[in-house]
């Protein structure tokens, strides 16, 4: 019995996601400026040794929230801060969001595993959303594991 009590504890503390680990803040304006600048500066590999799989707090204006088109391992729903548009012919933006034909939406996407995860966000609201970074594409950031902090 004395050896089956530590690796239960074990097994317990191995399932808690991010115990213990601090959230790096960011506001999603200026994470998306370090992106961009990272890119543009050929530093891509410094932003993802940063960021990439640790537990990120963005706080931003919801652009979208709703059904994930795109990334539906990682999450079925997802809230969406865009920060900047390109011009794009595929007409489709992060998270299914539908643009014109000549606009493609730069940003973050959070990605909830229940529709209810969102529920309390609509457009325009100012949020904290907490998740680990999984993905750092050509012109987005993308979150996993998420959850509303305020």
């Amino acid at each position: 019995m004395r050896t089956f009590f530590p690796v239960v504890v074990l097994v317990v503390l191995g399932m808690c996601v991010g115990c213990g680990e601090r959230a790096i803040s960011v506001t999603e304006s200026e994470w998306m400026k370090e992106y961009f600048k990272a890119n543009e500066e050929n530093k891509k590999d410094a932003f993802d040794a940063k960021y990439k799989d640790k537990l990120i707090r963005v706080t931003g204006i919801v652009a979208y929230r709703g059904k994930d088109k795109f990334l539906r391992k990682h999450g079925d729903y997802c809230v969406v801060f865009p920060t900047r548009t390109h011009r794009f012919a595929g007409g489709i933006g992060p998270g299914g969001l539908k643009a014109d034909s000549t606009t493609m939406f730069s940003g973050i996407t959070c990605l909830f595993q229940e529709e209810e995860d969102t529920a309390d966000v609509k457009e325009g609201d100012n949020v904290t959303i907490q998740g680990r970074l999984f993905n750092t594409g050509y012109s987005s950031l993308d979150l996993e594991d998420c959850r509303i902090v305020k």
